[in-house]
């Protein structure tokens, strides 16, 4: 069954009903009194209506098991879209609570992986990205934690959408994957450049980039009881595992990659750029560079301890990301 209404603004006051021109404005005191009068005059009407039940706790959905992370080996390449699906499968295996969206674009997000295991906690939301992110809203408030997938230039879709959810006070998970130029392959329409700078400046958010398997395994593990908006960036192209599976990465957190007592330049990296920053670093070790992992993109959850010193010994400092030009960025990563 459909439903179609039709919307006649002021309807019932003369003055105004179906007029143009009256958004967000007030009427004056003798139209505001004819208008009144018209609607029936002053009255104090009380409805009361039958609140729902508590929801308590979601339902829970088939048996859970201890969570056993995805893990890699050092120098194996592993795309990190394909380390966020299996992660998030797995941890779909020990919390009953989680669900996951896709827009149509499952087996690129790689929530396939989860789609297979949890088929009765996974919705294919085709493609409405802006739906998606409304029924991820619905799923919350209902003490579910959505996962929602799509590449990171779709999600652009569903901004507004995002937007509200934080000022919902909404707690839901992003991913964005084939960021960056290094989908070259799929085309510009494809490639998510102002991801990074949209989503930080959610308020509520923090934002994720993975350079590796096991480091995004441990962010998606982290995404789960974290509150507010959470996006974490993954790319398609597969990229050298350069962490220990036993590694930690708490949210906020940095890596120094490369250093020596020689070094004159700090290379701040994250996410895929930073495997270009160590291939840099190669050709340029001898003249003093030093290599720093930044994790979170959000400037309120950087720990800005180690980039001080740094700064403090090099003077000098390069940010290698893939993003178009944002006054101000340097300024945000290097506060003076």
């Amino acid at each position: 069954m459909v439903i179609i209404a039709r919307t006649v603004k002021g309807k019932g006051a003369s003055v105004v009903e179906n007029q143009s021109g009256w958004h967000g404005k007030n009427l004056d005191e003798e139209k505001a009194k004819a208008a009144i009068e018209e609607l029936g005059g002053q009255r104090n009407i009380q409805i009361s209506v039958q609140k729902p039940e508590d929801a308590g706790e979601p339902a829970t959905i088939g048996e859970t098991q201890p969570l056993e992370l995805p893990s890699y080996d050092e120098g194996e390449k592993v795309a990190t879209r394909t380390a966020y699906g299996k992660a998030l499968a797995a941890i779909g295996a020990s919390r009953s609570d989680v669900v996951a969206l896709d827009g149509e674009v499952s087996n690129s997000t790689r929530a396939k992986f989860f789609a297979k295991t949890h088929s009765d906690r996974f919705f294919e939301m085709f493609i409405a990205e802006q739906q998606m992110v409304g029924a991820a809203m619905g799923l919350q408030a209902r003490h579910y934690k959505p996962f929602v997938s799509s590449f990171g230039a779709f999600l652009s879709r569903a901004y507004d959408f995002v937007r509200m959810a934080a000022i919902s006070r909404a707690n839901i998970k992003l991913s964005g994957s084939h960021a960056g130029i290094s989908i070259g392959q799929d085309g510009p329409s494809q490639m998510a450049l102002e991801d990074l700078a949209s989503m930080r400046a959610v308020w509520s958010s923090t934002v994720l980039y993975p350079c590796d398997g096991n480091q995004t395994a441990q962010l998606v593990s982290q995404m789960v009881d974290r509150d507010g908006i959470v996006y974490l960036r993954t790319t398609r192209m597969k990229t050298p595992v350069i962490y220990e599976k036993e590694e930690e990465f708490p949210i906020g957190g940095s890596k120094v990659i490369r250093s020596s007592d020689r070094d004159q330049v700090t290379v701040i990296g994250a996410g895929v750029t930073l495997h270009e920053a160590l291939k840099a670093y190669d050709r340029l070790k001898q003249e003093g560079v030093f290599i720093y992992d930044q994790v979170s993109k959000q400037a309120t959850e950087i720990n800005f301890t180690k980039l001080y010193a740094c700064l403090n010994r090099n003077q000098r400092a390069k940010v290698v990301n893939f993003y178009r030009p944002l006054k101000g960025k340097i300024a945000l990563h290097c506060p003076r």
